[in-house]
């Protein structure tokens, strides 16, 4: 007799980064691709992810090294939103016991590589690689994180750098030792930079970070802009203790990188610079600590910042304590600036002591060659003096108020501050205020040029210092807030719904989202999940943080690119065996699945059935965009679709209803949700031509019920309010 299949035919729209996504293990250490169904190697897991959409997570079962000696045996690069997770390995309890290690000097040249956006790394050791530990790859890798809080990586003795993000936008870096092991005291630093990012890698953040021993730089930023570096150790661990320091800088910024924000950092020991830029502009540097004393480590070899060929217009300091850099015991100057194309940089507030040199020093015509103000008539009550007409004055303590603090090193280097005034039109300026001890200031034209300091001269009064650069590494956190985000994908479809993740400094304590064009438009929350875009269009995203000392807001326009995802299909069944459906113009490729499993080869508009089972095809137009359907099979029936000779009711339904009038006595009945699942199963042992449901308990939605006789079975579909 001819097999019918009774079909219940549900659709749902999957967005695009979260179609069939699937956990992964790792259960062995070899570098090979071998593995089975979704368990093998660390190579066969990112394979086998990389076939599919995502996002896919990776992990392990086994601890251990997984050693990559050859070009053949490198671990496939990331091609779909996957996260590999070592926290997950037997036996982590923070450092990382998943190492992923190279052989310096073969031709296997990078250990984990990735180009595809919405990547996460955690507790993993990358080491040992000819080239880079991690390369993130272009602006289709976007939106990537490499460590967290209690998750952190260890990226060390890679042939170049420890961490490349070339091009690659909205990530995040943080909790990692670059350059260092697990305790942070052992060199074992990476032959060039720490962390490299390159050709316009933007709205970057790197955060809370040891990054120590590496050849050159701590942190070099070539040709980037708003990205944030903030509450780093480099080149010291934490206490600033002991002398880590990288070959060259700490931190650099480089043929404009510009729109920047370097805040709360500590940057000591290093051989160069604590901080250096080049070419940059409208950077902002504030609440670091440069050049921290101890007793092994006197700061940094140069300067504690230095500014250079043409890096205009930044601000160092800013108008509270809390953002002002200690910028201490570095074997030059404390702030260098050369170059005459080295203009409008606003030096205001900070704390200078201890440097070998003065405080700050503008060489070959810097800042416009603004000289000193000149002090006059001096009191404790009172300062008079002559400037540049109309410039701005800053007073400080000058570190000879304690005659015993480093001794031998020039006085005139501002150490605590202590006020501004303005100059009139012909130059004259007077503060009022309390003080002692011995005083010195510097001079801001209008276009923004800093001077040096002046010659420290005597209030006639005995007075203490509160910085006395001992113990200068102490936290100067607290700063006001710059906003910052990223979203966990930006180019979606209809109907997708992604995250926002709060990026911003300063630690704000609240949040103001606006969502122009999706459902919900607004919220409060630090990050936002579940965020829905239903129209096709461009839109805004802006974000507005706020805590005590003040609130900024960052607006991206046009961030959200939403495009059309294709029209539900319809499903039919042909002959006995076959599914089709009625397709539309714009569809372009289908991909069967049996129970979320994807068929290997079933790529046609139809699917030949053999078994019972949930199946879904996967549908992908023109755009992209990703639709899917979904139908329930069930064989070995002849079964008959009656007509709705029987009712359901009530329908809609709050908390039950009854199916009545059946042609035939019931013998099983079945309650199905829109994606195939049975909600609910009950067998008839007093058999009757009708049956009640009770399905309070059942979410709101859309289900369909099955009411089974003996060789027959009916149909109906229903509405839970």
């Amino acid at each position: 007799m001819k097999k019918l299949y009774c079909l219940i035919v549900v659709f749902l729209v999957l967005s695009v980064n979260k179609s069939f996504s699937s956990v992964f293990i790792v259960n062995s250490l070899a570098s090979t691709n071998t593995g089975a169904g979704t368990s093998g190697t660390l190579r066969y897991c990112i394979d086998q992810a990389n076939q599919s959409l995502g996002p896919h997570t990776i992990n392990f079962a086994v601890a251990g090294t997984i050693a990559i000696s050859t070009y053949a045996n490198l671990l496939p690069e990331l091609l779909q939103p996957i996260t590999i997770d070592g926290t997950t390995a037997p036996g982590f309890s923070g450092a990382p016991v998943v190492i992923i290690k190279g052989t310096i000097g073969t031709s296997g040249y990078y250990g984990i590589r990735i180009a595809a956006a919405n990547c996460s790394l955690y507790g993993l050791e990358v080491s040992t690689f000819p080239y880079w530990g991690i390369w993130v790859e272009a602006d289709t890798a976007k939106n990537f994180i490499i460590g967290a809080a209690g998750k952190g990586n260890v990226i060390r003795g890679n042939g170049y750098e420890g961490i490349v993000i070339d091009s690659a936008d909205n990530g995040i870096i943080a909790y990692n030792k670059i350059g260092t092991d697990y305790n942070g005291s052992i060199n074992a630093g990476n032959g060039y930079n720490g962390i490299l990012l390159e050709y316009d890698a933007d709205n970057n953040s790197i955060t809370n970070n040891q990054i120590s021993y590496n050849g050159k730089r701590g942190i070099d930023l070539n040709r980037g802009s708003h990205n944030q570096i903030t509450n780093n150790f480099i080149g010291t661990n934490v206490t600033a203790t002991i002398n880590q320091g990288n070959t060259y800088d700490g931190i650099a910024l480089e043929n404009g990188s510009n729109d920047n924000y370097i805040g709360c950092n500590t940057s000591s020991c290093n051989h160069y610079n604590g901080i250096y830029l080049y070419g940059s502009n409208n950077n902002v540097i504030q609440g670091n600590v440069l050049g921290a004393l101890s007793t092994t480590c006197a700061g940094n070899l140069y300067s504690g910042i230095q500014l250079f060929r043409g890096s205009s217009n930044n601000l160092v300091g800013g108008s509270s304590s809390t953002q002002f850099n200690k910028i201490t015991g570095n074997h030059y100057w404390g702030i260098d600036l050369q170059d005459s194309t080295t203009l409008g940089n606003v030096l205001t507030g900070n704390s200078y002591c201890c440097n070998y040199r003065i405080g700050i020093i503008n060489i070959t015509k810097a800042s416009n060659s603004i000289t000193a103000p000149v002090f006059g008539l001096i009191s404790g009550s009172v300062v008079f003096g002559t400037s540049l007409p109309n410039s701005v004055i800053e007073i400080f303590k000058s570190q000879k108020t304690n005659a015993a603090l480093c001794p031998g090193n020039p006085a005139d280097q501002g150490t605590d501050f202590i006020g501004t005034t303005t100059a009139d039109a012909s130059g004259n300026w007077s503060l009022n205020g309390s003080f002692n001890g011995w005083i010195t200031a510097t001079q801001r034209d209008p276009a923004g040029n800093t001077s040096a300091f002046t010659v420290p001269v005597y209030t006639g009064i005995a007075g203490t210092l509160v910085n006395n650069c001992t113990n200068a590494f102490t936290s100067v956190c607290g700063l006001n807030p710059v906003a910052n985000f990223q979203s966990s994908n930006s180019h979606i479809c209809t109907t997708d719904c992604i995250n926002f993740t709060d990026m911003s400094s300063g630690v704000p304590t609240s949040w103001l989202w606006t969502f122009t064009g999706a459902t919900p438009s607004s919220g409060t929350s630090q990050n936002p999940q579940g965020i829905c875009y239903f129209n096709v269009g461009t839109f805004d995203v802006s974000l507005t943080v706020s805590n005590s000392g003040g609130s900024d807001t960052y607006t991206l326009p046009n961030f959200i690119h939403v495009i059309a995802s294709p029209s539900a299909p319809g499903i039919n069944h042909v002959n006995d065996t076959i599914l089709n459906f009625t397709s539309d113009s714009s569809y372009v490729s289908y991909q069967w699945y049996r129970n979320n499993v994807l068929i290997a080869g079933a790529t046609d508009t139809f699917l030949v059935i053999t078994q019972s089972g949930n199946y879904n095809v996967e549908i992908t137009n023109a755009n992209g965009c990703k639709i899917a359907a979904g139908i329930n099979i069930v064989l070995g029936l002849q079964n008959y679709m009656h007509d709705p000779v029987a009712l359901l009711s009530p329908n809609p339904v709050k908390d039950k209803f009854t199916v009545y009038g059946l042609p035939f006595t019931v013998v099983q009945a079945e309650v199905y949700n829109v994606l195939g699942q049975v909600c609910r199963q009950s067998e008839i042992t007093n058999r009757k031509s009708e049956i009640d449901f009770d399905v309070s308990s059942f979410v709101p939605g859309v289900y369909f019920v099955h009411v089974l006789g003996e060789k027959e079975r009916w149909v109906g579909r229903f509405v839970k309010e």
